[in-house]
């Protein structure tokens, strides 16, 4: 065994849903068998490699876990930079380029007077150059 830190284990909800999709819900190789040894997982698959115990049986590293009470996903979305960003695919809404992070910005484009249900559906990304011309 060499490095382990390569071997993250996906996590699914006992719908076999991820967790969450932006990022998507990992946990490290050893917290992984830490929840299948005290039972909270299912394994639905593992790695070719394998960990030593302390008394030297050997394990398989799960590679996609089941937990086996189902988690209640969030109801509201916290709106971050990021988040928008995803959303958006990395896309200016003025002239719909992909563009590097480095070179994206928010902005409110609905005007806040026009009533809107859903959180953070207002902001959207743009390019930096977009926002220069914007502002004049």
């Amino acid at each position: 065994m060499t490095d382990l830190t390569a071997h993250p284990a996906l996590v699914l909800n006992a719908d076999y849903r991820p967790l969450s999709s932006h990022p998507l819900s990992s946990w490290g190789w050893k917290d992984a068998l830490t929840a299948v040894y005290f039972g909270r997982v299912d394994v639905v698959a593992v790695y070719d490699r394998t960990a030593r115990t302390a008394g030297g049986k050997l394990i398989p590293l799960p590679s996609v876990v089941r937990l086996r009470t189902f988690v209640r996903p969030r109801k509201r979305v916290s709106v971050t930079r990021w988040g928008i960003f995803t959303r958006d695919v990395n896309r200016c809404c003025y002239c719909l380029e992909q563009k590097p992070i480095s070179e994206l910005t928010f902005d409110h484009v609905i005007p806040r007077s026009r009533p809107l249900n859903i959180k953070g559906a207002r902001i959207y990304g743009r390019g930096l150059r977009a926002a220069v011309g914007a502002a004049g």
